[in-house]
């Protein structure tokens, strides 16, 4: 078996490139031309006039590889962006880009001929958020844009030493601590907090005996110093 260099490797996987890129476009094209197929039946009414209520009730009879859906977005984009640029960026991607334009409307007016230009705000895995043109964004990038994933619970990313206490305190607290109301818990990263408010002195003895009662509870494998 013939080891790969990385450049060689490099050189195939642009190849591999290249004939998706080819492929997608041959794609984009075919779904143009479904598109403006089903509206010349649609427009011209053929399905009426020879008897049936709609042009899907002879085509879902006639037709096995498509749905009604589907027809309808190669439709819809052929006909109201035009074949170059439904082409160019495939019905997939233009189909999300209204719902991006109703979720953002200071991205500007609608555009009414190539949407290229226009900036879409990507979220990235890392909270952070990305601006892209239109013509740069992926079909990936683009389901990102317009349903950005939601951001973990502000508990998720806490150590887990330090979401086992805060659970124990919260049971022990209203059982052993009269002024339980004035306690405050959050979370910030890995970190949680606990905060007291107006501890009335009296209720002192109780305080300390919750925290040496949560702190005796902890797994041996926390204390050990797992996080």
């Amino acid at each position: 078996m013939t080891v790969m260099t990385g450049q060689e490797a490099l050189a195939e996987l642009k190849k591999v490139a290249n004939s998706l890129n080819t492929l997608f476009a041959t794609g984009c094209s075919v779904q143009n031309q479904l598109g403006l197929a089903y509206h010349s039946a649609l427009s011209r009414r053929l399905a009426e006039t020879a008897g049936y209520n709609n042009a899907w009730e002879y085509l879902s009879q006639n037709v096995k590889g498509l749905t009604r859906q589907t027809l309808t977005a190669y439709t819809d984009a052929a006909t109201y962006w035009g074949s170059s640029v439904t082409q160019k960026y495939g019905v997939e991607r233009l189909k999300l880009l209204p719902r991006y334009l109703r979720a953002h409307p200071y991205v500007g007016a609608w555009p009414d001929s190539d949407p290229g230009f226009l900036n879409i705000r990507v979220p990235q895995p890392d909270g952070s958020v990305v601006v892209k043109s239109f013509a740069d964004c992926s079909l990936e990038e683009m389901r990102r844009a317009v349903s950005p994933p939601r951001p973990k619970p502000a508990w998720e990313g806490v150590r887990r030493r330090e979401r086992l206490r805060v659970l124990v305190l919260k049971e022990l607290m209203p059982q052993r601590f009269l002024a339980s109301a004035g306690v405050r818990f959050r979370a910030e990263g890995e970190r949680a907090f606990v905060s007291f408010q107006e501890v009335p002195v009296a209720e002192l003895e109780a305080l300390i005996v919750v925290l040496q009662e949560c702190i005796a509870m902890e797994p041996s494998s926390l204390r050990a110093g797992n996080p």
